[in-house]
């Protein structure tokens, strides 16, 4: 049996005590909050005739965001919570560098939460150039918000907005409330990345608030959406394909959905409660179908028709009603992206390549021209679960009413 060496141990734990505080890494690489400039937004803009990019960014105030106090301990009056600073160059890493000349903190990017893309840029430059930054920044969040917006991204962010802090947090808020198409910059990259070359952008123009009656507040509002093909924007899409499209890309939630029906005078306005969109491909002898197979489900929320929703027909005629009013707008909006753009940003060549690998592999390639000739055929069901409290007309007399 060996002797036990007691002078061993001793040694062991001094080396290890010498060796394990090299292993830790402290603060060397810290960044304090006070030296940070905190973009909010971000902004692209091309100038016509010029290979130059105009890059702006959306910066917090702190001052003005934490209740800051001027010199002389006076707390600060109210200013913009948000300055906007621009710088063009060559790339956008290289505008950037000039920017950060004019900032005594250093840009940080981990609360960015929107992308803006000019109109011009959008329609005569390649985005695809501008997500390259995007992608390899260490501090850009994919998840934030890519909108295109009328005109130059960097009024946009120089809007105060009447409700929220920032116009990149009403961007925001618009995304997450479902009024339309919602896309990030990852959806984009993904997009770009797969053989349809093809993404689906919301666009955003100016609007006016009344404030005085002769002056007026300046600020935007959703306004349909742009198809964006190998990075150039090929074709606008009005709020009404935009619906329509996002029923193809069952991104629909609880519209409000107004028809006419067919011998009334007057509408009936209904909340969608449910609703499901499944495309069915299939190829037979060749020819490549999709079949988009729509359900819905619905409460009456409003009837200023003469009809008494009680009686079972006229339920079933506002039924007939909205599935064709819904399949209307779904074969616009197919019409446009398959006619007119021809920029998948529906899905289809998902579709066909889950259910037929063989085939898909094999045409691939030629998805350009296969995209167009996709025979369409749209099927909505749609159910009215609840007509209201009440079923016959409010407010009209009961010898006009018809049941």
């Amino acid at each position: 049996m060996a002797a036990n060496r007691p002078g061993r141990r001793p040694l062991c734990r001094t080396f290890m005590l010498a060796v394990l505080p090299l292993l830790l890494t402290g603060c060397w690489d810290r960044k304090e909050l006070n030296d940070l400039a905190i973009i909010s937004g971000s902004g692209l803009d091309k100038q016509p005739d010029s290979s130059a990019i105009e890059v702006s960014a959306q910066i917090i105030a702190p001052r003005q965001v934490t209740g800051g106090k001027e010199k002389g301990g006076q707390p600060s009056s109210g200013g913009d919570p948000t300055l906007a600073r621009i710088a063009k160059g060559r790339t956008i890493a290289d505008a950037l560098s000039r920017m950060q000349e004019q900032l005594p903190r250093r840009l940080f990017w981990g609360h960015s939460k929107v992308l803006v893309i000019g109109e011009e840029l959008a329609r005569n430059g390649d985005i695809r150039n501008c997500l390259d930054f995007m992608a390899r920044h260490p501090k850009t969040r994919l998840n934030a918000y890519v909108i295109i917006k009328k005109g130059k991204a960097a009024e946009l962010l120089a809007t105060v907005p009447p409700l929220e802090m920032t116009s990149s947090e009403v961007i925001r808020e618009l995304a997450i409330s479902h009024v339309g198409v919602k896309t990030t910059i990852r959806d984009v990259l993904e997009d770009m990345s797969s053989v349809r070359e093809a993404s689906l952008i919301p666009w955003v123009e100016d609007s006016a608030w009344l404030s005085d009656g002769q002056s007026k507040n300046r600020g935007f509002r959703l306004n349909g959406a742009a198809v964006i093909k190998r990075g150039r924007m090929v074709l606008y899409l009005d709020d009404s394909r935009v619906r329509g499209m996002m029923w193809l890309r069952n991104e629909i939630h609880h519209p409000t959905i107004t028809v006419s029906p067919k011998g009334s005078n007057g509408y009936i306005s209904m909340l969608q409660l449910t609703a499901r969109t499944r495309l069915v491909p299939a190829i037979k002898d060749g020819r490549w179908r999709m079949d988009v197979n729509v359900f819905t489900e619905d409460d009456i929320l409003e009837n200023t028709t003469d009809l008494v929703l009680g009686t079972p027909r006229f339920l079933g005629v506002v039924e007939r009603t909205a599935e064709r009013d819904i399949a209307s707008r779904i074969e616009g909006a197919l019409h446009a992206v398959q006619q007119e753009a021809n920029a998948d940003v529906i899905g289809f060549a998902e579709a066909f390549e889950r259910k037929y690998p063989r085939e898909w592999e094999r045409s691939k390639r030629h998805w350009d021209e296969l995209f167009p000739k996709v025979e369409t055929r749209v099927h909505v069901e749609a159910k009215v679960r609840r007509p209201g409290l009440s079923t016959s007309p409010q407010g009209k007399p009961k010898e006009d009413w018809v049941e």
